[in-house]
């Protein structure tokens, strides 16, 4: 049998994301790349998950997506059609989180959950084009970061290779992490204008809860909020859901450190235009051709793409947390076991009304494989687990790893005592300054990032999480070490030197 590798750890289960999105890749890549990824599977266990493919399965679609990037009009189509898929998702996800679930007969609900699940696979279908460009083999980081460094060289050029990478790469496109700061700094200001909302916010957060309602000012912008950011900590499957109590508490809190949001507003806005001007700056001065140029929009676009997806995958995940729930309710199931019912299996048994095996699906929440090839899904579970995890490649054990390379995401250095954060329910245990140090980030651990003086994963290129949000924030960033969680350990001292990709144990 064929030999696999883990591609991504995380935590969550499988629907709606995991699974459509091993559907898309083994199942309907074909007409875009001329080739299925290899048949692959996830192994579930106590809510942890590992994604597997093929060996060398990713990079061969690298392959075929980069030599498609060089084709007229391919990479516009990816654009369009990443965009459109983001967009049709979010608004089907939102439509049903205002809907009363309650009236749809189990035949409507089966049919919205098709064709939610449908959209989903379509958004994936061209977030995979993007993935694979950029993912371990770096691809595309690699084709950029090379023709920077030769051009660095021959224009003389100060900065670094890894400065200029990061700044030139930097999408100017707002991701949705930018527009909540906007828009909480917005708020803040809302506040900090009006005297009698200050007294207000001096006392207690029942009160301010109850008060909020007089000022039109704050309150509808507040339910504004809430509405469009209520996911930033609820990852594929929650339970955080913020609330007006949780983003009043950080109002209050930002007034009780005397945060001036009109300066940090103009410092955003400024940052912004200073990002332009270096960027056309830069490329003057490295004299790039047009094909390079080409190349360098390609990359802007990824990241924000690669952002954009996955945010809109946590948010809709949010929002379509009732809708599920309601499955449950009609199938005799929690809403955590209704994620473990493939689509197939979840319209059946809507449509013969019949109640789902709430023992096998608790079964396959402990343990279990979903297994997909060309598209087609088949779940395992006891004995056959552990014969599909005879197949993973292990990592070779590590040996007292003094240093680590990787691909500079953000340049800087710091020196900081090593966190290791994988999961939300690790964040307590960071403190303003450490290392971060995670397999992969993603937005429910952005709380932990603003507080790292830098941060380190084992995955990841110029487009993943990481990459984009220490831009944003300016936070040294190396990314693809491949194994910094298994190398360092919490408490070890080191030294991150994301202008030259290294991290050093102290």
């Amino acid at each position: 049998m064929s030999k696999y590798k883990s591609i991504a750890t995380d935590f969550g289960s499988p629907m709606p994301h995991c699974i459509t999105y091993m559907q898309a890749a083994t199942g309907h890549m074909k007409p875009i790349l001329g080739a299925n990824d290899e048949a692959g599977f996830f192994i579930w266990q106590n809510g942890k998950w590992d994604y597997l493919t093929g060996l060398n399965t990713w990079e061969d679609q690298g392959v075929r997506a980069m030599k498609r990037l060089q084709e007229p009009g391919f990479f516009e189509r990816v654009d369009r059609e990443q965009r459109a898929s983001c967009n049709a998702l979010e608004l089907h996800a939102f439509r049903l989180r205002d809907a009363d679930i309650s009236v749809y007969s189990n035949e409507d609900l089966a049919k919205e959950y098709r064709s939610l699940s449908n959209e989903w696979i379509r958004m994936c279908v061209w977030g995979h084009v993007i993935n694979v460009l950029d993912f371990e083999h770096y691809a595309l980081s690699h084709k950029i970061m090379d023709f920077i460094e030769a051009k660095r060289v021959e224009n003389n050029v100060s900065e670094s290779t890894a400065e200029l990478f990061s700044i030139l790469t930097t999408p100017a496109e707002r991701s949705l992490f930018i527009k909540q700061d906007e828009h909480f700094l917005e708020m803040l200001k809302a506040v900090q204008s009006d005297k009698s909302l200050l007294v207000l916010f001096e006392t207690d957060e029942n009160s301010i809860l109850t008060g909020v309602h007089r000022f039109p000012v704050l309150d509808k912008p507040l339910d504004s909020h809430v509405r469009q950011f209520d996911w930033m900590q609820y990852h594929y499957d929650g339970p955080e859901i913020l609330d007006r109590a949780y983003f009043i508490r950080l109002l209050k809190a930002e007034l009780h450190q005397n945060a001036n949001a009109e300066e940090q507003l103009r410092q955003m806005r400024e940052k912004q235009k200073e990002l332009a001007v270096k960027q056309r700056d830069m490329e003057n001065r490295m004299e790039f051709s047009g094909e390079e140029r080409l190349w360098i929009q390609v990359a802007r676009a990824c990241v924000h793409l690669k952002g954009l997806r996955k945010d809109v995958i946590f948010r809709s995940s949010r929002n379509v947390r009732g809708f599920l729930t309601e499955i449950g309710k009609r199938l005799g199931v929690s809403l955590k076991h209704v994620r473990y019912l493939t689509m197939d299996e979840a319209e059946a048994l809507l449509k013969k009304n019949q109640r789902a095996d709430e023992t096998e699906l608790e079964t396959r929440l402990q343990k279990s494989v979903f297994y997909a090839d060309n598209g087609r899904m088949t779940i395992f579970t006891g004995n056959h687990v552990e014969k599909y995890r005879s197949l993973i490649v292990a990592e070779e054990a590590q040996v007292d790893v003094r240093e680590l390379k990787g691909t500079p995401a953000c340049a800087g250095v710091a020196r900081g005592t090593v966190k290791i954060i994988v999961h939300a329910d690790e964040m307590g245990k960071m403190n303003e300054g450490d290392i971060l140090v995670s397999v992969a980030t993603n937005p429910n651990l952005v709380p932990a990032m603003k507080k790292a003086a830098a941060i380190v994963t084992d995955e990841g290129g110029l487009t993943c999480h990481a990459a984009i949000v220490s831009r944003e924030m300016g936070i040294p960033c190396i990314v693809g070490t491949k194994k910094a969680t298994k190398a360092f350990k919490d408490g070890d001292e080191v030294e991150v030197n994301a202008t030259n990709g290294i991290v050093r144990k102290l």
